[in-house]
């Protein structure tokens, strides 16, 4: 008798709780909405707003699991569920160049291979970004956030690198680039109204004269640091339009592809970004570690290129101990006729 009692319990305990996650992916899909015409619409009325823009992906993965319950069944609703499914399209729009293959250009000589890696100040896994980078083997290295504890840890480097400038600091904005390459010059300069510094090299590598901006601008949280770093993009801009020949910039650029300054980064100057079909690649982290996995990511690091370098490889590094991963980009020059 107790067994057959507890079947339509059992049942409305189910129903229940099917009933309660409706309500919560048809919620996700709201804030999905919400989010996506913030991030898109209004990220430049307001600094808060253009967060909204740096989380395409799970916008798109929540109107994706939204939409069929807002079409049937007891959470429907056929307004919102329209708005998601354009919601839906929109971030699929903005995440497909990344995540569709794109087809490399055959490599012709020898490529350039470049790194960047924001060791976060506090890690002190020296010897794991040594072996990282050993194994990377890259021929221009930029790495954010060195103080002068990770100069005397990463002392090796100045072995085997011969052109290296390095700008320890102890606020998070320290930058230093190495590389193996001849240095036609290199120099300390100042974007903007930001007072942190890059470093600018100009270079002779396998695909020809490359001017190479180590850069890292500030985080855009409160509207200051906000202010301070759509000024020190549009600054990257205009140094860019004072160059000449191939540029690589390098960096924690504090942005993601989704958000709209950096859309008009990429316009002003014709910078191409190297991730383009290259895969969605998380290489900032938010979460603690002991919980086990990290919560959340998004692509803030950055390899930009101008259209004289081919991408022939890009990929994400492991963790060393920072919440970001390296990114490692292997160039070549088009090919004749290209």
């Amino acid at each position: 008798m107790r067994a057959l009692e507890s079947r339509p319990l059992a049942g409305r305990l189910v129903s229940h709780a099917a009933r309660g996650l409706a309500r919560v992916v048809a919620l996700a899909g709201l804030f999905a909405v919400l989010l996506t015409v913030c991030g898109q619409l209004l990220a430049r009325l307001w600094w808060p707003l253009e967060l909204a823009s740096h989380f395409a992906a799970y916008y798109a993965l929540a109107a994706a699991l939204a939409a069929p319950v807002l079409l049937r069944g007891p959470q429907r609703r056929p307004w919102l569920a329209a708005a998601v499914i354009v919601v839906l399209l929109v971030n699929l729009g903005l995440i497909a160049p990344y995540a569709a293959p794109s087809s490399a250009p055959a490599a012709d000589g020898e490529p350039l291979r470049a790194m960047t890696l924001n060791v976060l100040t506090s890690n002190r896994r020296h010897d794991d970004v040594l072996r990282l980078i050993e194994q990377v083997d890259p021929d221009v290295l930029a790495l954010i956030e060195v103080d002068r504890s990770w100069i005397d840890g990463l002392k090796p480097l100045f072995e085997r690198y011969p052109t290296a400038h390095t700008l320890p600091r102890s606020d998070n904005f320290g930058v230093a680039l190495f590389s193996r390459l001849p240095a036609q010059s290199i120099d300390t300069i100042v974007l903007a109204d930001s007072e942190v510094p890059s470093i600018v090299a100009e270079l002779d590598s396998p695909v020809g004269r490359v001017t190479v901006l180590a850069t890292h601008p500030m985080p855009p949280i409160g509207a200051a640091n906000a202010r301070l770093r759509n000024n020190h993009l549009a600054a990257v801009a205009a140094w860019s339009q004072q160059q000449r020949g191939e540029r690589l910039v390098m960096g924690d650029l504090n942005i993601t592809p989704w958000s709209p300054y950096f859309r008009s980064l990429l316009a002003d100057v014709r910078l191409l970004d190297s991730g383009v079909g290259q895969g969605l690649h998380a290489t900032w982290f938010i979460g603690e570690k002991r919980l086990g996995a990290h919560l959340i990511g998004i692509p803030i690091d950055h390899v930009l290129h101008t259209r004289g370098l081919r991408v022939i490889r890009r990929e994400v590094g492991s963790d060393v101990g920072s919440d970001h991963r390296a990114v490692v980009v292997d160039f070549v020059a088009p090919a004749t006729g290209d």
